[in-house]
């Protein structure tokens, strides 16, 4: 007996049959077929999954329309909120996203869904203006041109130099005016990727010919992907936060302490070289190197993490610094800041574990011995 949660028009079983003494057939359910109007030497497209699993898809099947309309905004919603419903459509894959105001569309709507498009060219949206109460936003973009590997890589190879960066302006060879709007910069670049991979993993999951021609072999292999991908963009989030930091500071021209400096330098170092030895493990399918990577962060990062809690507990940094606080004339907002710094760089070991994580679960079956 079947469970009453089972739809029986979209499961069953099929006997195979033999077709000329050689061949196999197994007949397709008439439901499917008048669904999708199937008929006799037709052709029908087929995917065979790493798993075993064989799937055939009507070659003329179109994905869900690409085409929305959102209507639900007026002259006085926030431009926050118009951008945030245009970015959840873009998520979903929509190519084309319509924007009718009940009134019309203000000056500062307009503004802000202009100017986030223009800082991210990697997704390939444009905006167009077609009337007073209309705007459209176009996504033109061609998965078969940017794979999901190599964009994962390119985020990577971005954040990296991000990391990178920040450890120059905090070794004092790189001095720039505005810190924080540079990584505010690179931070687009890497959060145009982050999209374009959110809206392509989301097109493989509907699509499996698409997940095979991207690279991916199963919906596991989406899912890893999909959460990788948000450690990456979370792991930029983190730097840029620091390199503001690092930016107000300087601004102010404040001197770190050569005490807190090292200290500050020493887990720059390490936080970033953890997350591309992660990220290494992930592209090559390196189980053991993901698990002695997680194994080194919990020892070295997160292990301290209640250490650098608060500047004025019981920790090692607060201890040093009360001592050295009349020395180097530091006030209570500097050493906050100076904090929250090391907080950036746990916060990136904190993302690259969970990437290690992901290489661990989609590797598990490599560890199993084959008998």
């Amino acid at each position: 007996m079947q469970s009453q949660d089972v739809d029986e028009s979209k499961s069953g079983t099929r006997k195979i049959q033999t077709v000329g003494g050689g061949s196999f057939s197994v007949s397709l359910p008439i439901g499917w077929v008048r669904d999708h109007r199937v008929a006799q030497q037709e052709t029908l497209d087929y995917v065979i999954s790493s798993d075993g699993k064989l799937s055939f898809i009507p070659a003329d099947l179109t994905p869900e329309d690409t085409k929305v309309v959102i209507k639900s905004v007026s002259s006085k919603t926030p431009p926050d909120t118009v951008l945030r419903r245009i970015i959840s459509a873009i998520l979903w894959a929509y190519n084309e996203i319509h924007v009718i105001s009940e009134d019309e569309l203000t000056p500062p709507q307009r503004k802000k869904i202009r100017e986030f498009f223009s800082r991210r060219t990697f997704l390939g949206c444009r905006t167009v203006e077609i009337s007073a109460k209309e705007l459209v936003v176009r996504a033109d973009v061609s998965y078969d041109s940017y794979g999901i590997s190599s964009s994962l890589k390119d985020m990577v190879t971005k954040t990296q130099f991000m990391c990178n960066e920040v450890n120059e302006i905090l070794k004092g060879n790189k001095k720039l005016e505005d810190a924080g709007a540079y990584m505010t910069g690179l931070d687009d670049d890497v959060d145009g990727i982050y999209l374009y991979l959110v809206r392509a993993i989301k097109a493989c999951s509907d699509d499996e010919r698409l997940m095979i021609r991207m690279g991916l072999e199963t919906g596991r292999d989406c899912l890893g992907y999909r959460i990788v991908t948000r450690h990456v963009e979370r792991v930029a989030d983190h730097l840029t936060y620091v390199g503001k930091t690092l930016g107000e500071l300087l601004s102010k021209k404040e001197k770190i302490p050569d005490f807190l400096k090292s200290d500050l330098q020493d887990f720059g170092v390490k936080a970033c070289c953890s997350f591309g030895n992660v990220m290494e493990a992930f592209f090559e399918k390196n189980y053991d190197k993901a698990d002695k990577e997680i194994h080194w962060i919990d020892n070295d990062f997160i292990k301290r993490q209640n250490e650098y809690e608060s500047v004025y507990g019981a920790l090692r940094i607060a201890n040093v610094m009360n001592e050295n606080l009349r020395k180097e004339k530091l006030n209570a907002a500097i050493g906050c800041q100076l904090a929250s710094l090391i907080q950036g760089f746990l916060r990136v070991a904190q993302n690259s574990k969970g990437i290690g994580q992901i290489v661990l679960n989609l590797n598990f079956k490599k560890t199993l011995e084959t008998t």
